[in-house]
């Protein structure tokens, strides 16, 4: 998604002009996902559960992208059964209302698988 946002990348033979986005916060609860985001973004992501994230420590944004696993939502989730809000990943979502009500970007893209 930062990279959509962005532009200045090739993909199946077509250019796509830079954009005049910059990405000024990224994170991932996952190390190994942030290693390697590093490794190909300027911009740093830091290792950080969105369940953990104090909105009032981001910088001040007029958009915010995020996503969050399909598992608990999807029609051929069966192991583990398909939760919905029950499962915590479920719950995810309302993390990210949390941080768009705190924020308030003026517009937000959120991505579910």
């Amino acid at each position: 998604m930062d990279l959509g946002v962005q532009g200045g990348f090739k993909f199946n033979g077509k250019r796509y002009a830079r954009l005049n986005t910059e990405v000024v916060y990224a994170s991932d609860f996952d190390e190994r996902v942030v290693n390697i985001y590093n490794l190909n973004f300027k911009h740093k992501s830091v290792v950080l559960d969105i369940n953990d994230i104090d909105s009032r420590e981001m910088p001040k944004v007029d958009l915010i992208l995020g996503g969050f696993p399909c598992q608990s939502f999807s029609v051929v989730a069966q192991n583990p059964k398909r939760l919905g809000f029950k499962d915590s990943k479920g719950r995810l979502f309302f993390e990210m209302k949390r941080i768009l009500e705190e924020k308030k970007p003026r517009a937000f893209i959120v991505r579910k698988c």
